[in-house]
């Protein structure tokens, strides 16, 4: 597969910056390259600068062919801000645990308490499923919404190709997408 961290992983982390932000990607600017002793055949490691909404830039780095010892399904996330950063490490043994820690800039970091959900993983998408058909009201998350980000790691794997920036936003209108 080509670009496979690209295809088949970041979609879900656009996803999350989305929702963790509430805005929509408007361009990407990526590279990609290949790690020397990689089991893959295309180039598993990829950067990218993005713009959100409201000349947010988010700096986007991820890859299949790192030396660090091996993460959690969902990953070490490091979120940077104004006021300080947010730093999740999920964890291996429980994908629905994880540890987040805020740090807010000259402060002690200190852990955030996680919330103990009666649902996880599938079970909880059904129930969210049932709680929109039963209430008749759109769930938290849809597949026209969803093109958004669908929109977003095509433009990361076009960026990829071409070496110039791509316009996410021209690519749903490009598209008859419904903005």
């Amino acid at each position: 597969m080509r670009h496979p961290y690209v295809l088949d992983m970041s979609i879900h982390h656009f996803d999350l910056i989305r929702a963790a932000t509430g805005r929509d990607v408007c361009g990407v600017y990526a590279r990609s390259w290949r790690v020397p002793d990689s089991p893959f055949v295309h180039h598993p490691a990829v950067a990218a600068l993005l713009d959100l909404e409201g000349g947010v830039p988010v700096i986007y780095e991820g890859d299949w062919a790192t030396h660090e010892p091996e993460t959690s399904w969902n990953g070490h996330w490091e979120i940077v801000g104004e006021a300080g950063r947010l730093l999740w490490s999920g964890s291996k043994e429980d994908r629905g645990t994880g540890r987040v820690v805020f740090e807010r800039w000259g402060r002690e970091p200190r852990p955030i308490e996680q919330q103990n959900l009666e649902f996880v993983e599938r079970e909880a998408t059904l129930q969210a499923l049932r709680a929109a058909i039963e209430s008749n009201e759109p769930p938290e998350t849809t597949a026209a919404d969803n093109v958004r980000s669908l929109a977003a790691m095509l433009g990361c794997a076009r960026s990829v190709e071409s070496g110039e920036p791509v316009d996410v936003a021209a690519l749903l209108s490009a598209r008859g997408a419904k903005l």
